[in-house]
């Protein structure tokens, strides 16, 4: 309880990168979101929102998978 309230504990914990393109552990890290089961299952064909949002997180983790039977192409504006 003495490391929870001196703050030790917490400089422990790896919450990754505050950018998905720059994080290495983002895969171990990725949260399932029903977003992504849309894209994922193919219900859902863009992914479109405000700066933080999840949006790289989504199209990084889909690409990184490799799935032989999805196409990922980033747009960058």
């Amino acid at each position: 309880m003495e490391d929870i309230m001196s703050g030790n504990l917490l400089n422990r914990v790896n919450f990754g990168h505050i950018d998905a393109e720059a994080d290495p552990n983002l895969i171990r890290y990725f949260l399932e979101t029903d977003s992504y089961n849309r894209i994922f299952q193919g219900e859902r064909m863009y992914v479109i929102g405000r700066k933080g949002t999840g949006k790289s997180a989504i199209y990084l983790t889909i690409e990184r998978l490799n799935h032989p039977n999805l196409l990922v192409s980033g747009l960058t504006f």
